[in-house]
């Protein structure tokens, strides 16, 4: 085991691996530090100010048809070192297809589509040596879906406890603006 980590140190996938090392770490502390956050009044509390939207390109199918959701988030000025962004939806009436990265981040190590949610991770990048942390407002994927046979009114919604957009060890999602959104199936 431990000739394949240090091959992967020193083999092409080097930037990769540390990568993925770094924002599994960044993950750890961030966890532990809220659960062990002491609440002190001294600590600087960075503005809950990202937004996580969601937008369709229908919002009516039918059995069959396929529609895309985007997923964008606006981070304003905070610079982002990592995000979990995690989408549930109804696979009564709809299922994932496919979910492509955006170009908010230039690394998302984990994409991952199940019964009823998608999962995409995003990372800070190197460019050389200096550390890249993105900010603004970009897309971080595309979720295309297809309607299945039965009617109704599809939810398609942040999960509100997975979802997290870091920074300085600090989740900066604004919770009362995660976006949901409803497609009809007729």
């Amino acid at each position: 085991m431990m000739g394949k980590i240090r091959s992967l140190m020193m083999g092409k996938y080097r930037t990769l691996f540390l990568v993925v090392l770094f924002f599994i770490i960044g993950l750890a502390a961030s966890a532990l530090i809220r659960k062990f956050s002491s609440g002190n009044p001294n600590e600087e509390k960075l503005p809950q100010s990202a937004i996580l939207s969601l937008s369709s390109n229908k919002d009516q199918v039918t059995a069959g048809e396929e529609f895309n959701v985007v997923m964008t988030l606006d981070s304003g000025d905070l610079e982002v070192a990592a995000a979990d962004f995690v989408v549930h939806f109804e696979p009564k009436f709809i299922k994932a297809v496919s979910v492509s990265t955006g170009k908010f981040f230039n690394n998302y190590p984990i994409s991952v589509t199940g019964d009823d949610y998608i999962k995409i991770s995003g990372v800070a990048s190197f460019d050389g040596n200096t550390l890249v942390l993105p900010k603004g407002k970009e897309t971080v994927g595309v979720i295309k879906f297809q309607a299945l046979s039965n009617k109704g009114r599809a939810v398609i919604k942040y999960n509100k406890e997975n979802t997290v957009v870091a920074t300085a060890g600090q989740n900066i999602i604004d919770e009362n603006k995660l976006a949901k959104i409803f497609v009809s199936v007729k």
